[in-house]
């Protein structure tokens, strides 16, 4: 039996190759049909009878359907074919779509479309599945996963879409759950299959069946493709392996239910490191696995803060709060032990306990945190009078000794929860969050560029809890923490400052040589500490801010050089905030230095410092992911943590460098930062993040002029919906997507907006258009700027019906004219031409029947076209010039054949015969030529004669002239007259953007 099969590819290399499948496949297959798009499949199957074999005519048998085309989805085909059982359809991707996951690729579809071959299928069941779709009920599918991986939830909606068009339940889980058919149950069922490529040694799955091994699908047919088209091989494979194709190249037919990229071989709309697309649609998009595993990890981080809470709380110390004074030894300042309480403003001398230990008492016993101490030797001291204390307080009972010989003894008790101090507690819970961001951060977009931002937001958490310990309340802290606090916190501050550089190389643009960078930012991590821990490391301070000074200056570096190679607005963003941030460090090292060695209230200030600027830069880290989302409380967080850094570092320096008195540097200090803060907000935000909000007054002039347009040019809607949103956030580069989108939304971490123009559920082709890079690359979309996108294209699309609700009430109206005057004028003409006395009587009534004829279909056409509304210009013409014995000269060229409005062949037909009734009238010519051209959007006329008519500029525009002139403007174009040597006069009308209902520029 003959087979005939229609081929629906639009990729000529794809196309080839399944075409030299199937003819593999039948041996009686001895038609086939190849198209590259929908209409022309529509119109082949027509042709061929429908699906039904109507008209004697044999139907396709079988149909391959791309579901990607370009000039609509193939899923509409299959809607169409839904009801023909008698053709069967096998659907197709391709396995080089980085977007589909592997379980995606591999899902077998429960219904008549099934795929040509999985990723571990060879050439020979490529030949298989088709033979098998003709022989049997079903397309034998791919194989699920031996892991049984669920496909992402745009697989398993279009999956769901397939089964509803072909009237057939899904499995439970909306995919089917039916066994995978291998080739020797096609066989079983009469398929006729070659043998070629069967006995190739392989696995055996689960199941039993046997699995050919050959080369991966993309690699089996960049060969194919080479092999068809010399020359692709080596781009196809440059292509494949850099995933930044325009085109997909072609490569082996897959079967996955799912939809492709925004933008091809644009990375940066869905994959984003350091700012995913949080929570687009957050119900939706965390479900299963993530969501657990996101409860998990928080009762984990949980149980790890309470651990440690009752870890410091059962460790040992003294309640008393110690008050450093500059040249004078520390006094006791507050105590809740009774037996010290008279002893407040004395200053003690040394603590030992009844073992004989004992530790003196000095300025620098109030020091909690080694990290940042200048000095090698006074960090040694801390550290070693910090262990000594420890001790001492382990063994419970300690005499403190004051001057004058006053010794009292006193206990020293469990810390407890209440003598954990203020701070811990806020530090503690902002460690948590600091946490459970960087865990969100991954689990929604599961990336190995994710890991580097966790990494990052875990090495800051544990950074905030080596603070809270530092920061509880009086004397005492646990064993060895002094000893591992200064080298842990120097690695995890080299650790950030490698994983930001890191995290830059990455994102938000892969950069050349960037394992080298990475490298380089990484090798102070692993040299610095190790040299630090064996005493071989002097100046360990200033090595260790040096080095992640240069780290934020190589990042700094690379992220410039990133916004240089692509002007992504991220880069931009981060490349500002760098420049913040390094200066402030630059300064609070400065402050640090100036205020070594000193006690007192100095001292204190300098301790602050390293506080505030954790607190700022984790902030930061924290505004990260939100900065396309409108998170004021963050960043002015963000701001004021910045500003305090300001303040205790010019606090420090003034004290230091000027000798000011306390009291002025704190004052002049907060004045200048306070200063700054209210002078520089709005600039800072605009700079750093782009938040600069466009101006009312500007959008309002914008969009009324916009709709002016409209409402003169309907059909330029998405022409005129695109300028408007180029010139209200005036981005780099804006891309047309034929697909639907819900709603205006912000992709790739603010770089890109996608906003919803034309909907399909009109009949018509959607339309969304993508806009990248904001402010040319400046600053980054937000959540606002797709709220006003949407106002905006609401208020266009309402000035749009209006329009046409006023367009349909003229047509309706024109409707009833031509109907009047068909039934009422047209019958009176008749009657009064069967009466005519004269035969030239009966012919003037028999032309003006002709015109009325002519005038009222076109009052009732809703669109004309351009071919037929020129036939019957220039057979109105031919019919006036002839009777009075004129010559015509005609000239029509237009390289698509388009509809016209009825409003634009109203204007154009009375152009014409305005302009050649001016000819005959006024310039008593015996020859007019009429050229008319439409090339592209630009329409020509140029009526011309060779009569009486002189010097145009100076005539009297009456209402024939002014009415040619009126209707030219309505058209969008311009009319002029000039002598036509050496006699007569040439109009020249020029419409240079002539849009029409079936296309917009």
């Amino acid at each position: 039996m003959a087979v005939k099969v229609l081929i629906l590819e639009d990729n000529p290399v794809a196309r080839s190759f399944l075409c030299r499948v199937v003819r593999e496949s039948f041996s009686d297959a001895n038609h086939i049909t190849e198209a590259g798009d929908l209409e022309t499949a529509r119109r082949h199957i027509t042709l061929a009878g429908g699906a039904t074999g109507l008209h004697g005519v044999d139907p396709f048998k079988l149909i391959l359907i791309d579901l990607e085309l370009p000039d609509g989805n193939g899923m509409e085909l299959l809607a169409e074919l839904a009801h023909y059982p008698a053709t069967k359809i096998v659907t197709t991707l391709y396995s080089d779509d980085e977007h589909l996951s592997p379980a995606a690729r591999c899902r077998r579809l429960p219904a008549e479309g099934g795929p040509l071959r999985g990723p571990r299928r060879g050439v020979a069941e490529d030949r298989a599945r088709p033979a098998a779709a003709v022989a049997g009920d079903r397309t034998p599918a791919a194989d699920p996963l031996p892991s049984g991986r669920r496909p992402r939830r745009r697989a398993r909606q279009r999956l769901r879409q397939h089964h509803r068009l072909h009237d057939q339940p899904a499995g439970a889980d909306g995919e089917g759950a039916a066994r995978a058919r291998t080739p020797d149950a096609a066989r079983e069922r009469g398929a006729h299959l070659p043998q070629q490529g069967l006995h190739d040694q392989g696995d055996r799955e689960p199941d039993g069946h046997q699995v050919v091994h050959r080369q991966r699908p993309h690699q089996v047919h960049l060969q194919e493709a080479e092999r068809l088209e010399p020359g692709r091989g080596r781009g196809a494979r440059e292509q494949a392996r850099t995933g930044l194709s325009a085109r997909r190249p072609a490569a082996a037919p897959i079967i996955a239910m799912t939809e492709r990229p925004a933008v091809p071989g644009d990375s940066s709309f869905a994959n984003s490191a350091l700012e995913p697309t949080l929570g687009t649609d957050l119900p939706q998009h965390w479900t299963g696995w993530r969501r657990q595993l996101l409860v998990v990890l928080t009762v984990l981080g949980c149980l790890g803060l309470l651990a440690l809470t009752r870890w410091l709380a059962a460790s040992p110390a003294l309640d008393v709060v110690l008050l450093g004074a500059t040249g004078a030894p520390p006094t006791v300042l507050s105590t809740s032990v009774p037996a010290l309480e008279p002893m407040v403003g004395r200053a003690p001398i040394a603590l030992r306990n009844a073992d004989g230990r004992e530790v003196r008492v000095d300025a620098l016993l109030n020091e909690h945190s080694p990290r940042w101490q200048v000095d090698d030797a006074v960090r040694e001291r801390v550290v070693a009078q910090q262990e000594a204390l420890a001790e001492v307080l382990e063994g419970r009972e300690v005499f403190v000794e004051f001057r004058n010989g006053i010794e009292l003894p006193v206990l020293a008790r469990p810390r407890g929860f209440d003598g954990l101090g203020l701070l811990y507690w806020p530090l503690t819970a902002l460690a948590l969050a600091v946490y459970l961001v960087g865990a969100i951060v991954l689990l929604a977009r599961p990336q190995g560029r994710n890991v580097v931002y966790l990494f990052v937001m875990l090495s800051q958490a544990a950074t905030l809890l080596f603070i809270a310990v530092g920061s509880m309340r009086g004397l005492g802290l646990p064993a060895g923490f002094a000893t591992v606090e200064p080298l842990a916190r120097m690695v995890l501050d080299l650790a950030v400052g490698a994983a930001v550089l890191h995290a830059f190389t990455q994102h938000p643009r892969l950069l050349p040589h960037r394992q080298a960078i990475a490298a380089a930012g990484w090798l102070p991590v692993f040299v610095l500490p190790v040299l630090a821990h064996s005493g071989a490391l002097s100046h360990v301070w200033w090595w260790t801010q040096g080095a992640l000074l240069a780290q934020g200056a190589a990042a700094l570096a690379t992220i410039s050089w990133s916004y240089r190679i692509e002007a992504n607005p991220f880069a931009a963003v981060l490349r500002r905030l760098g420049v913040f941030t390094l200066a402030a460090f630059a300064l609070v090292t400065l402050g640090m230095a100036a205020a070594a060695g000193t006690t007192g209230r100095p001292g204190t200030v300098a301790a602050a410092g390293s506080l505030v600027w954790t607190l700022f830069f984790t902030s930061l880290l924290l505004l990260v992911p939100f900065l396309s989302r409108s998170r004021m409380a963050l960043r002015e967080l963000a701001m004021l943590a910045g500003i305090s850094t300001i303040a205790v570092s010019l606090d420090l320096l003034f004290v230091a460098l000027f000798s000011l008195g306390p009291f002025t540097s704190l004052t002049l200090a907060v004045f200048l930062a306070l200063g700054a803060y209210a002078g520089a907000r709005q600039w800072i935000l605009n700079q750093t993040i782009g938040s600069e909000v466009l101006t009312t007054e500007r959008t309002f002039e914008q969009l009324y002029r916009v709709a002016r347009e409209l409402q003169k040019q309907p059909s330029r809607y998405s022409t005129l919906v695109a300028e408007l949103l180029r010139e209200l956030f005036e981005p780099l580069e804006v891309l047309r997507l034929e697909r639907d989108s819900p709603r205006a939304s912000v992709v790739g971490g603010g770089a890109a907006l996608v906003v919803p123009v034309r909907s399909s559920r009109g009949g018509g082709r959607p339309l969304s258009l993508v806009l990248r890079f904001a402010r040319r690359g400046q600053r980054l979309f937000s959540r606002d700027d797709a709220r006003l996108a949407e106002r905006v294209v609401d208020q266009l699309k309402r000035a749009v019906a209006y329009d046409q609700a006023v367009e349909r009430g003229r047509n309706e109206e024109r409707l009833r004219i031509a109907q009047d005057l068909h039934d009422d004028i047209g019958a009176r003409l008749l009657t009064l031409m069967y009466q005519a006395q004269t035969p030239e009587m009966e012919d003037y009534i028999r032309h003006t029947l002709l015109d009325l004829k002519t005038l009222t279909r076109g009052l009732a056409a809703a669109n004309h076209r351009l071919s037929h509304a020129s036939a019957e210009w220039k057979a109105d013409l031919t019919q006036r010039l002839t009777a009075a014995q004129v010559q015509l000269g005609w000239s029509v060229e237009f390289d698509r054949d388009v509809r016209l409005t009825v409003v634009q062949w109203s204007a154009l037909t009375r152009v014409i015969r305005e302009l050649v009734t001016n000819s005959l009238y006024h310039g008593h010519a015996s020859r007019v030529d009429l050229q008319m051209a439409l090339h592209g959007t630009r329409l020509t006329l140029a009526v011309s004669d060779d009569g009486d008519g002189r010097a145009p500029e100076g005539w009297a525009h009456g209402l024939g002239l002014g009415g040619v002139r009126k209707r030219v403007k309505l058209l969008g174009g311009e009319v002029r007259w000039r002598e036509n040597g050496p006699r007569g006069i040439v109009c020249e009308v020029l419409v240079p953007d002539f849009q029409t209902p079936d296309e917009d520029g």
